[in-house]
């Protein structure tokens, strides 16, 4: 499905059923409130882009959104953006892809087949909590996210970029990777965060690490984390 970017009388759509993919810039500006995408897997970079009239979208079936570079994300910019289903189906989200839908009403972040997360995929949303990004070995970064509580990065994680830069964490991040990962020196910068919890027999090497050793005051064990 393509074509029908900047059609600003364009308020509904209903996909047929033997779509599987959404092209780049498909929709991209359009005034569509709500779309029915049925048996879509893939929507590439740019598909929604600015679409500020549209409330909701069920993602449930997709499996990839395939945003590759900054400023094309699939849902950049959707700030009318509410509902999209139960995403916990991805294994792939690219970079920008829900950044600057401000009204997403998308609590928790819960990607347990997740396998790659893209740079500021969730950028300026109102997620609270990050509990599950299934087996990803890299991020670049969350970037300014404001109203998160908690963070769990999987153990699979080996490397990153500034990672929590520019975030506001209010309770804690909870390490998994035994070995700490190689991050970038500005993965702290402007990043508020009480405590970070990492593995009981990894916590010397946290401290220690490079980029987390300006953090070590802070890493705890986690078998020092308060129960709930």
């Amino acid at each position: 499905v393509v074509g029908f970017g900047q059609c600003k009388q364009l308020e509904y759509v209903n996909i047929p059923e033997t779509a599987t993919e959404i092209g780049a810039a498909a929709f991209a500006g359009a005034a569509i409130t709500s779309i029915d995408i049925k048996n879509v897997k893939t929507i590439r970079h740019a598909a929604f882009r600015d679409c500020t009239k549209l409330k909701s979208i069920d993602l449930s079936n997709v499996t990839k959104l395939e945003s590759t570079y900054r400023g094309n994300g699939t849902f950049l910019r959707c700030t009318a953006l509410e509902d999209i289903g139960d995403i916990s189906q991805m294994t792939e989200i690219g970079e920008y892809e829900f950044n600057g839908c401000t009204s997403l009403k998308l609590d928790t972040l819960n990607l347990p087949n997740l396998t790659k997360l893209g740079t500021r995929a969730f950028e300026k949303t109102p997620i609270r909590h990050i509990v599950n990004l299934g087996q990803i070995t890299y991020i670049q970064d969350f970037g300014q996210m404001e109203k998160v509580e908690d963070v769990i990065i999987p153990g699979t994680l080996v490397t990153g970029g500034n990672i929590f830069n520019h975030m506001r964490i209010s309770k804690h991040i909870i390490m998994l990777p035994t070995v700490p990962p190689s991050i970038g020196v500005y993965s702290f910068y402007n990043c508020q965060v009480p405590v970070i919890y990492v593995p009981d027999a990894s916590l010397e090497a946290y401290r220690t690490a490079t980029t987390w050793l300006t953090k070590a005051s802070i890493i705890k064990p986690i078998s020092e984390m308060p129960t709930e």
